[in-house]
């Protein structure tokens, strides 16, 4: 969606991820991919130079397992020179029943704790579905934190293709922690995450979500079974929905429902 990230490559055995060292100047960070938080302290973010390195160390990684997962892959990107960290979210709001951008001049951890401890730093933005967000409501977001000049330019970029790539994938939240800027004034998502809303994954195989399901454990064959007859059935009543809807809610005569009620058996 034309969000710059650092150069590198998914992988899922020792080998491959030896190829992808091969094209990195300098040093590389080879970050296990697993549903947890602080991975740096469980030792599941690594560094390599050599290919001899990287291969050992995707070896012990998908070795591992996390809170019942087994790592199966391994991102190996450059190890980039950061000097400054920023923090970007879309959420869908309960409060706001609305999409809600939020933007902090600080990353590096939860939005939470830089609230709390940065309040002047973060700002928010409901976005109306209709128009999105455009690229003057995005710079006026990124100036309420202080940041000014071709930094509030590029930043606002980044805020307003986040909200697109969200809307195009349904997207119930969409978080760049840190989204950063490198000693060589780059501008990358250094880390992301996104969550699908499960009611949108049918639309969407091209992500390869195999369950639309937040379970703390690897989906069993019988849960694969039972989501996928879920799904067809979801897929069948918002058929019926479409086909009927338009009917009931136009104004008719009780004679012309009665021959729609038979003509329907």
């Amino acid at each position: 969606m034309g969000i710059a990230v650092p150069k590198g490559a998914v992988v899922t055995s020792p080998e491959a991820a030896a190829d992808a060292v091969a094209t990195i100047d300098g040093e590389a960070v080879l970050k296990a991919q697993a549903w947890t938080t602080a991975r740096f302290k469980q030792g599941l973010i690594r560094f390599a130079t050599t290919a001899a390195d990287a291969t050992a160390i995707t070896r012990e990684l998908l070795a591992r397992q996390i809170s019942g997962y087994p790592v199966t892959h391994v991102l190996v990107e450059e190890k980039i020179d950061i000097a400054e960290e920023y923090f970007a979210s879309l959420i869908i709001s309960d409060t706001e029943s609305a999409p809600v951008l939020i933007f902090s001049a600080t990353g590096g951890s939860g939005v939470e704790e830089i609230v709390r401890e940065h309040p002047d730093k973060v700002a928010y933005f409901t976005i109306d579905v209709r128009n999105g967000i455009r690229d003057f409501e995005a710079r006026n977001l990124v100036r309420r934190t202080g940041i000014h000049g071709k930094a509030q330019q590029a930043i606002a970029g980044i805020l307003v293709k986040l909200w697109q790539t969200a809307r195009k994938f349904e997207a119930r939240s969409l978080e760049i922690n840190p989204l950063v800027k490198t000693r060589d004034g780059r501008f990358l998502a250094a880390d992301c995450r996104i969550t699908i809303d499960d009611y949108a994954v049918y639309r969407h195989p091209e992500l390869g979500i195999e369950i639309a399901r937040e379970l703390n454990h690897p989906p069993t064959d019988l849960e694969k079974i039972a989501y996928k007859i879920e799904k067809k059935m979801t897929i069948v009543a918002r058929f019926i929905l479409s086909r009927w809807l338009p009917i009931l809610r136009k104004p008719i005569a009780t004679s012309d429902f009665t021959v729609r009620v038979v003509a329907a058996r």
